[in-house]
């Protein structure tokens, strides 16, 4: 047995645990999702195509080489195999692939935007940026050659109007990366919802950041964004802060109940909470009347 590789049997347990935990979660439905872990500088397990994550059993899964020969198995390999495969050849220090669906992180795919911001800790150590590759037809080609540019730098995908693929060095990491991801996705949704746009301070990103590289993580981490990118306004409400901001401080002009008026006119019309900032420059809260 090589000491770089889990064994067969190892591997196959592995993929069948994780398969039944991201179906229990409703990180996958009905057959969606594939799994796989490698075995060997030129071998690798894979789930089979059409069986659902949580029915898996020890003799459906197939073996493959790395230019995807049949090796062992009497099944058809997962359709994403060559996504698999493609991830395993642009980095070799990966050891296992997770491709599934879970509904908050494939939202953020089908709307094709990045989870880049750092609202969370367990995400900025362990995922970092998360980008969205460019969609392409399931089970093609051009699946494995839009995942490639990515593989080396970050851990973790979004695949547009499609799903999410992670890797690790373990099965487990992988498996851990995408719940992470789902998590992520779910935290900034809610704090969407809430119409709200906040981010950890640079501060607290950078010291976070820190502590990556005795966990063995690198690549690109999340970053807070400027001011005026990410700001708790609706976008179409931009300009009119602009406006108001102008005439507040610079033409000094304006009062601050004047410019409280302002944005309790807007948060009428979408019914959310946001923030004024007063002619002291403090951030105020504005409430519903």
């Amino acid at each position: 047995m090589n000491p770089l590789y889990p064994s067969d049997a190892q591997a196959k347990a592995e993929i069948l645990d994780a398969g039944r935990k991201i179906y229990q979660r409703g990180l996958v439905a009905a057959n969606d999702g594939n799994l796989s872990v490698r075995v060997g500088d030129n071998a690798l397990w894979v789930t089979p195509t059409g069986v659902s994550k949580g029915a898996m059993t020890e003799d459906m899964l197939v073996k493959l080489s790395l230019d995807g020969t049949v090796l062992e198995g009497t099944r058809k390999p997962s359709s994403e195999t060559k996504m698999h495969l493609r991830i395993y050849q642009e980095n070799p220090a990966v050891r296992a692939v997770v491709h599934a669906h879970p509904p908050a992180a494939t939202a953020f795919a089908a709307a094709g935007l990045p989870l880049d911001r750092p609202v969370l800790q367990e995400a900025v150590v362990q995922l970092g940026t998360v980008p969205v590759a460019p969609f392409a037809l399931p089970g093609s080609q051009a699946v494995a050659d839009s995942v490639a540019p990515y593989c080396q730098a970050y851990r973790a995908l979004l695949l547009e109007y499609h799903g999410a693929v992670t890797w690790g060095t373990s099965m487990e990491q992988a498996h851990y990366r995408l719940e992470c991801l789902e998590q992520l996705a779910t935290v900034t949704l809610h704090l969407r919802t809430l119409g709200i746009h906040r981010t950890m301070p640079e501060s607290l990103v950078k010291a976070l950041e820190g502590l990556r590289p005795a966990w063995g993580i690198q690549g690109p981490c999340c970053r807070s964004p400027p001011f005026g990118e990410g700001f708790p306004f609706p976008p179409a409400y931009w300009g009119q802060f602009h406006t108001a901001y102008t005439k507040l401080f610079l033409k000094k002009q304006q009062k601050s109940q004047n410019f409280c008026k302002i944005f309790q006119k807007m948060m009428d019309r979408t019914g959310n909470l946001y923030y004024y900032i007063n002619e002291n420059g403090q951030k105020k809260r504005v409430c519903p009347l």
